[in-house]
C-alpha cells in the first residue's frame, strides 16, 4: 500500500489533564509530571492498522513518540508542569506505510494548584490552604492571618496607614529624620513621616496694625520673630490670611519664603472704608505649622485718589471722554464692559475688556502704576531691562471661585515685538515671565491674556472669586541683544516710552555698567 493514500489524521486535544493522577516521576529532579488526554478522528481506510503520537518541546521538533495502535484517544503522562508540549500523529497501514503529520497541536501543561487558590503549588507556602499563601517571615503562619507579616513589630495595618511596607522589616528606619526609629515612633504613639511627634513652632504674636487701626489700602503687617523649641529649626514659611469682615470672605491668603515677619498688601487686594481680620502662622524647616495666631482687626482709610464716578479708575488716570480703545464706535467711559486708564501725561493709555469672557461678572478697579515711587519695586532678579507701560493691576471679580477667564487688553500704541509680558509677585517680590499665558493680534495692539482664580497670575493667593493681577509689558535684557552693543541699545530705546522713562531712572541706576549706558543713550536722545 502506498503512503500517499493516507490522509492526515485531523488530531486534537480534549485539553484535559487527569490532575488527580499526578505523580512523583521516576526521578525526583524530574519534579512533579502530569498527564494529557488526546484524540483524532479515525481514517477511513481498510488496511488502517494504527497511530503513532509524536511529541516535544520545540515546534516541529519531536523527540519523542509512542504507537498507540488502532485507537483514537491515547492518554501520555510523564509531562512536566508549566511546559508547552506540540503534538502530531501519523496513520500507518498493516504493511507498515506511515503517512506525513496531522496538523500540529500544541498545549501548556498547567502548573498543579492543588487548594484551587491561582498560586501554584510549587509557589504556594501552604497548597493545601485556599486562604493562604505566603509567608513572608517564616513563622509558619499566613500572611492573611498574620497582623504581622515581616515579623519586625510593628503592625501591617501601622505601617500601610503611614506608607511603609509591610512585607519589609524596617523597624530601625527613620524616614522623617528626627532621630526616632520606626518601631519606637510606633511605641511612642507619634507618626515616622511627620515632624508632629516633635514641637510645632509657636504661634506668631501680631505686631501691627494694632486692632481696630484705621491704615491704608496697602498696609504693611508685622509679626513677632519667629521661635521653636526644637534646636536646629528654623523659619522657612508665613502664610497670612486676611478675611472681610462683614461675610468673612478670605480675601488673601499668602504663604512667603520672602516675607516672613513682615508683609506689605499688594494693591487692589482691599476696599476702601472696609473692617477686616488677619492672621498668620509660621512653618519650621520640616513644614511643620504653628497655631494660627490670635485674630487681628483694621479698618481700611478712603482712597488716596478721588474716583468721582465710582466706576474702581482714580480720577486723574481715567481716559478722555472721546476715548474708543476697542474701536467700537462708543466712548470707553460710557461702557461697563470695559475700563481704560492713561499715564498722568496721557501719552499711553490701556483698556481691560470683559466683553467676550462670559465668566467674568465685572471689572472692579484698574491702576496704572508708572512710578517706583508708588510702591517699592526692588530691581530684583527677574525684572524687565524697562517697563514701557508702567505696572497695570486690575481686579476682577468672577463668577465661581477658580474659574479661568479671558480678558481683551487694548493698547493705545503698539507693543515692542523685542518685548514680553510679565508678572510682578509683590509677595515674594519676583517678576515672572508671563507671555505664555497672552497672545497678541497682528499689529500687537491687542492682546489677550488667561488668568486664573487663585492660580499663578492670582496676587491675592485664593479661589474667592476675585483674580487680583499686576501685570507688565516690558523688554529684557538688551531686548534680546548683546547689551554692549549698538544694536542692543537701539533695541532698548525702541521699547521705551521716553516722556515717562524719568519716574523710573532712580530704580535702574542700580543696573549694571551695560545698563548705564542705555540710560546714558536716553539722556543723549532726551
Amino acid at each position: 500500500m502506498e503512503a500517499e493514500k493516507y490522509r492526515h489524521s485531523r488530531f486534537q486535544t480534549f485539553l484535559l489533564v487527569a490532575a488527580a493522577a499526578l505523580v512523583v516521576g521516576f526521578f525526583p529532579t524530574a519534579g512533579f509530571c502530569a498527564q494529557v488526554t488526546l484524540a483524532w478522528d479515525a481514517n477511513s481506510e481498510a488496511d488502517l492498522a494504527g497511530y503513532i503520537i509524536y511529541y516535544g518541546t520545540a515546534s516541529g521538533s519531536y523527540s519523542q513518540h509512542v504507537d498507540v495502535g488502532n485507537t483514537t484517544s491515547h492518554t501520555l503522562s510523564g509531562l512536566t508542569e508549566g511546559l508547552t508540549y506540540y503534538f502530531a500523529a501519523t496513520a500507518y497501514d498493516d504493511q507498515g506505510n506511515e503517512s506525513g503529520f496531522s496538523e500540529q497541536v500544541a498545549y501548556t501543561i498547567p502548573l498543579a494548584d492543588s487548594d484551587g487558590d491561582g498560586v501554584p503549588d510549587a509557589q504556594d507556602d501552604f497548597p493545601a490552604d485556599p486562604n493562604e499563601s505566603v509567608d513572608t517571615d517564616g513563622d509558619g503562619l499566613g500572611n492573611n492571618a498574620d497582623t504581622d507579616d515581616d515579623n519586625d513589630g510593628m503592625p501591617d495595618s501601622w505601617e500601610v496607614q503611614y506608607g511603609l511596607d509591610p512585607l519589609v522589616d524596617d523597624a530601625a528606619a527613620d524616614p522623617d529624620g528626627d532621630g526616632i526609629s520606626n518601631l519606637d515612633e510606633y511605641r511612642g504613639g507619634t507618626g515616622p513621616r511627620t515632624y508632629e511627634d516633635l514641637s510645632p513652632p509657636d504661634a506668631p504674636d501680631l505686631i501691627m496694625p494694632l486692632d481696630d487701626e484705621l491704615v491704608a489700602l496697602t498696609p504693611v503687617l508685622q509679626v513677632d520673630d519667629f521661635y521653636d523649641p526644637d534646636a536646629g529649626d528654623f523659619h522657612t514659611w508665613t502664610q497670612w490670611r486676611i478675611y472681610r469682615a462683614a461675610d468673612n470672605l478670605c480675601v488673601m491668603d499668602v504663604t512667603s519664603a520672602s516675607s516672613l515677619l513682615e508683609l506689605q498688601v499688594p494693591r487692589l487686594v482691599l476696599e476702601e472704608d472696609t473692617d477686616y481680620v488677619w492672621q498668620a502662622r509660621f512653618f519650621n524647616n520640616h513644614n511643620t505649622a504653628s497655631p494660627w495666631s490670635s485674630q487681628g482687626t483694621f479698618t481700611t482709610d478712603l482712597a488716596e485718589y478721588a474716583d468721582v464716578d465710582g466706576n474702581g479708575v482714580a480720577d486723574y488716570q481715567e481716559v478722555g471722554a472721546a476715548a474708543d480703545l476697542d474701536d467700537d464706535g462708543t466712548a470707553d467711559l460710557d461702557q461697563d464692559d470695559i475700563r481704560c486708564v492713561t499715564d498722568p501725561k496721557g501719552h499711553i493709555q490701556i483698556g481691560i475688556s470683559i466683553r467676550e469672557a462670559d465668566n467674568v461678572v465685572s471689572i472692579a478697579s484698574m491702576d496704572l502704576e508708572q512710578s517706583a515711587d508708588d510702591q517699592e519695586i526692588i530691581d530684583i532678579d527677574g525684572r524687565p531691562f524697562s517697563l514701557k507701560f508702567g505696572l497695570l493691576s486690575f481686579k476682577l471679580l468672577v463668577s465661581s471661585p477658580g474659574d479661568e477667564v479671558t480678558v481683551t487688553i487694548y493698547l493705545s500704541k503698539a507693543a515692542s515685538k523685542k518685548g514680553r509680558w510679565y508678572k510682578y509677585d509683590p509677595v515674594e517680590d519676583r517678576w515672572l515671565d508671563y507671555s505664555d499665558h497672552t497672545e497678541f493680534n497682528d499689529e500687537r495692539t491687542v492682546a489677550y491674556l488667561t488668568l486664573q482664580d487663585g492660580g499663578d497670575g492670582d496676587a491675592d493667593g485664593v479661589a474667592n472669586g476675585i483674580i487680583v493681577d499686576p501685570l507688565a509689558f516690558g523688554l529684557d535684557s538688551g531686548g534680546g541683544s548683546s547689551g554692549s552693543s549698538d544694536s542692543a541699545l537701539e533695541d532698548f530705546v525702541e521699547g521705551l516710552d521716553l516722556n515717562n522713562m524719568s519716574c523710573f531712572i532712580a530704580t535702574a541706576s542700580a543696573r549694571s555698567d551695560e545698563r548705564h549706558s542705555a540710560f546714558d543713550l536716553w539722556r543723549e536722545i532726551r
